[in-house]
């Protein structure tokens, strides 16, 4: 059962502003939130650091493959309703949606009008506006794929979005509370598979509150920390990456562009295999340091 998206799908904004990864399906690591200069002093330029980590997480879970819970999100998108300005600086603000059920959703807001806005609209509203997914949809959408299984037992969260394919602007969006329960309920989870172009906004403008939260970055959102500390402006030290001395994170895989809706309804448990593309490939594209490109992606269902 094949499950990677679309291959040729290019992670580009309306504001032509070309994502820092791979066109099509792809994996990324921690290194995905630094600017690439700030990686390449705390990997040493390590060409290949992304895949390195997909054969750690492979390699653990053996020739089977990783086990997956299939998370498939039902019911309505909930829309932004209030937006604050939590700090400005040069060029921008560090804001904050509020969701109609009270979740939340931060991003840089930039005043060169580069942020894919969030207008805020009424809850019943279906007109205007992004529409997020939240953690009340996935714990609803983890109640009805768990059967007897643990959370204890997931390798793998693959979740599935109502979105038009390929939805390749104004996608529904995971609030801040989604992603920090992804990591939360399921703590030997080591990979995330979606079938959207991203877990951000469509231009987050670079702020990725959801990718640090994912990463295990941040247990929070840093709304007082100085800017820095949220736009990893600066090389942070080594000990973010997760075979580093003293390092106090671990592997973690943020995998988009994935074809989650391809699963037939009522299988919710799968053992997924991942076939990266080869060296020459990737040695093609400069911005592979942080992601894995892959070229394809098997699914066999388990009981």
């Amino acid at each position: 059962m094949p499950v990677v998206g679309y291959q040729y799908l290019n992670c580009v904004t309306r504001k032509d502003a070309t994502s820092p990864h791979l066109r099509g399906s792809h994996l990324e690591t921690v290194a995905h939130v630094l600017p690439l200069p700030a990686y390449d002093e705390a990997c040493g330029g390590a060409r290949w650091y992304a895949r390195a980590m997909l054969d750690r997480i492979a390699g653990e879970d053996g020739e089977d493959g990783v086990l997956a819970a299939v998370l498939r999100v039902e019911g309505p998108m909930e829309a932004a309703v209030t937006k604050e300005t939590l700090r400005e600086f040069d060029g921008g603000s560090f804001v904050r949606y509020t969701l109609a059920g009270g979740e939340t959703y931060h991003c840089i807001a930039s005043s060169e009008g580069k942020e894919g806005d969030v207008v805020p609209v009424a809850p019943e509203s279906t007109e205007g506006g992004y529409r997020f997914f939240t953690k009340a949809h996935l714990q609803a959408a983890w109640g009805r794929a768990a059967g007897e299984r643990s959370a204890e037992s997931v390798r793998c969260v693959a979740i599935n979005v109502p979105a038009p394919a390929p939805a390749t602007v104004n996608w529904p969006t995971m609030s801040n509370d989604a992603a920090k329960w992804v990591r939360t309920a399921f703590p030997n989870a080591r990979v995330l598979l979606i079938n959207l172009m991203s877990v951000e906004l469509e231009n987050s403008c670079g702020c990725m509150i959801n990718h640090r939260l994912l990463f295990g970055v941040d247990a929070d959102v840093p709304t007082v920390a100085p800017l820095a500390a949220f736009d990893l402006s600066t090389a942070p030290p080594a000990a973010l990456f997760p075979e580093a001395d003293g390092a106090r994170i671990s592997d973690f895989l943020v995998g988009e562009g994935f074809a989650i809706d391809t699963i037939p309804v009522g299988v919710n448990w799968l053992r997924v295999r991942f076939t990266k593309f080869n060296d020459a490939f990737m040695a093609a594209v400069p911005e592979a340091r942080d992601v894995v490109g892959i070229e394809s992606c098997s699914a066999t269902p388990v009981a």
